[in-house]
């Protein structure tokens, strides 16, 4: 079930800061030398959402919104159990929400990243396009990475 982050800062900003020097932490923030802990706060345009499971964070949803140009933008996703059952349905379900109030949904993904099959699929079902940004980053070993940018446009 999804909840208001700002609810459980304590416990998500504690979690964020145990994943600090991973390679998974890389993939949610795309630079090797972030090595502060995502910060959960409430910011004006934006929803951050704690994915709870028996009163455990499981994971976290956030992104942006642009009233303007009716798009949602800037997502971070983090499973702090991958594949977890509850969080794969919530996501599934803010994804379902974001698509009926948005006229443009754009994301970004490190290459090489696990999830990308999902993405491809999510994007391909719903008439998006991906953009590759060739050895666009480094990780932390100087291995260069791709930049995946998503686009759906209704």
């Amino acid at each position: 079930m999804l909840k208001p982050a700002i609810l459980y800062k304590e416990e998500l900003e504690k979690k964020f800061a145990e994943e600090l020097y991973t390679d998974r932490y890389f993939m949610f923030s795309g630079y090797p030398y972030d090595n502060v802990p995502h910060e959960i706060k409430a910011v004006h345009d934006s929803f951050s959402l704690a994915s709870v499971e028996d009163g455990r964070v499981v994971g976290y949803i956030a992104y942006s919104v642009n009233p303007m140009l009716n798009e949602a933008s800037n997502f971070g996703l983090y499973a702090f159990e991958p594949w977890n059952a509850t969080f794969m349905k919530d996501i599934k379900d803010e994804m379902r929400k974001i698509l009926r109030r948005y006229r443009r949904i754009e994301w970004r993904m490190v290459g090489g990243n696990p999830i990308e099959r999902a993405y491809d699929s999510f994007c391909e079902r719903h008439g998006g396009h991906k953009h590759t940004l060739h050895d666009a980053t480094r990780d932390i070993d100087g291995n260069y990475r791709d930049t995946i940018i998503y686009e759906i446009v209704k």
